[in-house]
């Protein structure tokens, strides 16, 4: 549990510095310019992509205790609405620099909100491999130019605690 304080205590701390620094991060992101990246960050951006990682193969993987699935998917849905709601909410503007178009504002990320919901349940089932996705899809988002580091800090924090949240939930074996 100390472990966990401490990634939050420094999660926090990065998300509250880089409210300060994103543009200046977006900028020196971009002058980078990963083109090498941007078609395989292109692929990670797909929601198509997002569903089969972080819904089917979890799904799968958690196939067989159905009432862990079933408490997956309303972590899924829960990270995506609170996502949603403070976006509207909030009403931060997108960066400039995007290289593709969305439609909604900028702060939460959703797709960090809902690659991160899913690591307290995968990663209880030993599978590791999903932070390496997780933080993936957050760097997709910087790499786009879509979201700031901070939009992206926001939405991994808010995913896991409500994954989190909901893993507890279900350790308590509450009935539906």
């Amino acid at each position: 549990m100390k472990k966990l304080h401490l990634i939050t205590l420094l999660s926090v701390i990065a998300l509250i510095i880089s409210f300060f620094f994103d543009k200046e991060i977006n900028k020196f992101i971009f002058g980078l310019n990963p083109s090498f990246l941007k078609s395989f960050m292109l692929i990670l951006d797909n929601w198509v992509t997002s569903v089969v990682l972080f819904l089917v193969i979890p799904s799968i993987i958690l196939f067989r205790k159905r009432k862990k699935m079933v408490f997956l998917w309303i972590t899924l849905v829960l990270g995506y609405l609170i996502a949603t709601v403070l976006k509207v909410l909030i009403v931060r503007e997108r960066p400039d620099l995007a290289l593709i178009q969305e439609d909604s504002f900028s702060f939460p990320s959703r797709h960090a909100a809902v690659a991160f919901s899913v690591l307290p349940f995968m990663l209880e089932e030993k599978h590791y491999w999903i932070w390496i996705l997780a933080i993936l899809i957050g760097l997709s988002r910087l790499i786009l130019g879509v979201h700031y580091l901070s939009d992206v800090i926001a939405g991994g924090l808010i995913g896991y605690y409500v994954g989190y949240s909901l893993l507890r939930l279900y350790k308590k074996e509450i009935p539906f």
